[in-house]
């Protein structure tokens, strides 16, 4: 009993099987009317031939066999069919009935004959390798409804396309060139997004869509994708720069770049893709600290010095401490300190930073009136100025080192009540950023001139300056010294103005109180 208990149960399994079925597999030859209510695959050697298929709900056919049978469609029925078989069958549409031709891949490109003026559309889905526009459309002839849905196409030259449905992503890459406003689609549905590429595009241009009412444009835009265009990590920084900053100074600036030569013209000025950029407002400093007048005084004496140095980019202001002091006759030294704050602000560069220092100056007078000076500073500065690109990743705020060094050798000639003395000079300069440094040398000459006259027991110093350097820098400044000898006080006044390649012409003004002691 128990054993035809089980043989009855298995029984009954295989009878319901085809109750729960979804799909029909035709792997032989089927003649004469049929009716098909389910998806149907018809298998390499299956067939439907004679008689009339009658389609009594929608569905899909997938046939990589043969279909000559007529097809019926129902009333309201959707019919969709990826054919890489034989297809001749005499279609009659319901009422609202359509059949939609699917195409994933090359081989479904294939022509349903026979099927008829009506409601015949063609759907390209799920394309994992670009298909060709012009094959398509050459082999569904007929067809007067397009659907994309995540596809990918290849068009020659760019034509429009009428009664569209989009959905998720298109992809379309062309050999054309598009220099005007082009009409893709026209009477477009659907949300998805297309996207055109052309290998005859220069690398700074893309192609661009953009839907008006219900059609969708293609025209050539400048990229704004760095990545793509510089194919290397500045491209990429540049590209999180935009999320981050999307106002940033210099990706407008890099925004409105017809070519690559400007581009780069642009980028090789840019603090954030070259670091040592930043110490350019300490280079502008250290040159006018260079057309200092060194004033010798008879005693030890200790000042404080505030001091502002400008230019149309640079703004710096900032003060110091310095004692001078007589080691000998002919031998005199200075050792200053200063601090100072800086603001930088140009087409493309824009931040602040503060920087400190500390500096060294000897003079010693020679025989016949001979003399040499050697002098310098060393500073450290920090930077605000967000993300910097350092070569290879990004780093915020960073810090510098730089100092100078020059030497000059002179005579002193007097005339009169005046003197004149000019000099030669070397000088180097060394600045570093991040794993960014640069040292440079260069020679010179220049000339101090002045005279001194005392009145009512206060000295009166009047001295001028000048140099001009290999590097294309030159400048003057003019200092006028007032002293005390009985209170053992006084100041020092000075400006000046020096000329770079680099940031123009630049001046400083100094005030520098001092006392004896």
């Amino acid at each position: 009993m128990e054993r035809y208990t089980r043989f009855c149960w298995f029984l009954g399994i295989l009878v319901c099987l085809p109750c729960f079925a979804t799909t029909d597999i035709v792997a032989v030859q089927k003649s004469g009317d049929r009716y098909m209510t389910l998806d149907t695959i018809i298998e390499p050697g299956g067939s439907f031939v004679d008689g009339t298929i009658y389609i009594q709900n929608s569905l899909n056919i997938v046939n990589n066999g043969q279909i000559t049978s007529a097809l019926n469609v129902c009333n309201n029925c959707n019919v969709y069919i990826e054919n890489t078989g034989i297809y001749n069958a005499a279609a009659t549409l319901g009422t609202n009935a359509t059949i939609t031709q699917v195409i994933k891949n090359a081989a479904d490109i294939t022509t349903l004959t026979n099927i008829g003026a009506g409601n015949y559309g063609v759907l390209v889905q799920d394309t994992a390798t670009t298909l060709n526009w012009n094959t398509i459309k050459n082999t569904t002839i007929g067809a007067n409804k397009f659907e994309f849905d995540n596809a990918k196409l290849e068009m020659g030259l760019i034509e429009s396309i009428s009664n569209v449905r989009i959905t998720n992503n298109l992809f379309i890459h062309t050999h054309d060139v598009i220099n005007t406003d082009t009409l893709l689609f026209a009477n477009v549905s659907g949300d998805g997004v297309v996207y055109v590429d052309s290998d005859n595009l220069d690398i700074m241009y893309e192609l661009e869509t953009y839907k008006v009412t219900n059609s969708i444009f293609v025209r050539t835009v400048r990229s704004g994708d760095y990545g793509r265009i510089l194919n290397n990590g500045a491209g990429r920084f540049l590209n999180q720069l935009r999320i981050d900053l999307p106002e940033d100074k210099l990706l407008n600036k890099m925004d409105k770049a017809k070519t690559m030569s400007e581009l780069k013209h642009i980028m090789s000025r840019s603090v954030r893709l070259n670091p040592i950029k930043l110490l350019q407002p300490i280079k502008t400093l250290y040159a006018h600290k260079m057309l200092e007048t060194m004033h010798i005084d008879d005693d030890t004496v200790f000042g404080f010095m505030p001091f502002g140095v400008f230019s149309d980019d640079i703004i710096l202001n900032g003060a110091g401490p310095r004692i001078s002091t007589k080691i000998s006759d002919d031998l005199h030294l200075t050792i200053s300190g200063y601090f100072a704050d800086l603001e930088y602000s140009d087409d493309i560069n824009e931040y602040t930073g503060s920087s400190y220092g500390i500096g060294l100056d000897i003079v010693d007078n020679l025989s016949s009136d001979n003399f040499v000076r050697i002098y310098g500073d060393v500073g450290f500065s920090h930077f605000n100025a967000g993300p910097i690109f350092n070569g290879r990743k990004t780093k915020k705020n960073p810090d510098g080192f730089s100092g100078y060094m020059a030497g000059e050798f002179g005579h002193k000639f007097d005339v009169d009540e005046y003197y004149v003395t000019p000099f030669i000079m070397v000088g180097s300069e060394y600045t570093e950023v991040l794993n960014d440094n640069v040292l440079d040398t260069y020679v010179g000459a220049g000339a101090n001139a002045g005279f001194d006259l005392e009145i009512d027991g206060l000295r009166y110093d009047y001295m001028a300056r000048s140099i001009v350097r290999s590097d294309g820098g030159f400048g003057a400044s003019v200092n006028i010294s007032v002293w005390s000898g009985l209170d053992a006080a006084g100041a020092d006044f000075g400006v000046g103005v020096f000329y770079d390649n680099v940031s123009g012409p630049s001046y400083r003004a100094s005030i520098n109180g001092k006392f004896g002691f």
